[in-house]
């Protein structure tokens, strides 16, 4: 049987995990704008709002992207074509 404070333990850890993640998230989301904005330029609206709502493998997978592509659309093709 599970204790109360082992049951808070497991709580506080896994909500340290949740904003460790998002921490993370949030500073590959700075990093890939500041990085995209060097390559591509002033980034339109669609690409932003890409940025903001994406997971932390999207972001991942177009980090490497930025590396190869020739447009601002490479690094987001797949799924909606890029926009």
């Amino acid at each position: 049987m599970i204790t109360m404070a082992e049951h808070q333990r497991k709580e506080l850890e896994a909500r340290g995990n949740e904003l460790i993640n998002e921490g993370m998230a949030k500073g590959m989301t700075k990093a890939l704008t500041k990085l995209l904005r060097t390559r591509f330029g002033k980034l339109p609206q669609w690409a932003a709002e890409r940025l903001a709502g994406a997971s932390a493998d999207e972001l991942d997978l177009w980090t490497g992207r930025i590396i190869e592509a020739e447009r601002l659309e490479e690094v987001f093709a797949g799924g909606d074509g890029g926009r």
